[in-house]
């Protein structure tokens, strides 16, 4: 099978919990299949949106497709029109069979909306809260500000916040999305 895995930095460059997760997710996909990763890099020399193709440093079969987004430039973006047209094309050139996205933080959320229009299967794990929350944890800098998140996350408070989740993606990818979380990873 040809995977695609999505997320928003790799291993050695970045070395947090979803980016080690995803290349240990990877290195176990990559003994039975064809696995590529997009994911960013941020060189300041390097022009906006320039591709690298690299292999990972301890599973060769792996291929990194990494995409330069200078963060002093493009960090508060949700969407980036320009990448997903690029983004649009790989996805045409390598055919993937399943996407899973790891996190879109520094890539754009409308890749959701351009994998379902290509009725391409997609697992999409919930790291943290960033698709509701900016900062991705629901913690407040001032908590004695009155907020429908408060200063701890309560079933109750994600409950009252739903209405603000993935605001940038359609209703029925959002369904979706939650579908798939519901019954878990396919076969």
């Amino acid at each position: 099978m040809r995977i695609l895995k999505i997320i928003h930095g790799y291993p050695p460059h970045y070395n947090a919990g979803s980016e080690v997760y995803s290349q240990m997710l990877c290195h176990g996909l990559a003994k039975n299949n064809e696995v590529h990763v997009l994911t960013r890099e941020e060189n300041p020399f390097a022009e906006d949106f320039t591709w690298n193709i690299t292999q990972d440093n301890h599973h060769p079969s792996i291929t990194l497709h990494k995409i330069n987004i200078p963060l002093e430039k493009y960090r508060y973006r949700y969407q980036h029109p320009y990448l997903d047209k690029r983004v649009e094309s790989f996805i045409d050139r390598i055919k993937p069979q399943i996407v899973h996205i790891g996190h879109l933080n520094h890539l754009s959320t409308s890749l959701v909306d351009i994998i379902a229009k290509k009725n391409i299967p997609m697992v999409y794990t919930l790291h943290d809260y960033w698709l509701m929350c900016p900062r991705g944890q629901f913690i407040q800098r001032n908590p004695d500000v009155d907020s429908p998140y408060g200063h701890f996350v309560t079933d109750k408070k994600i409950k009252s916040a739903q209405h603000t989740v993935i605001p940038v993606i359609s209703q029925e990818i959002k369904m979706k999305i939650v579908l798939i979380l519901r019954i878990g990873l396919i076969g």
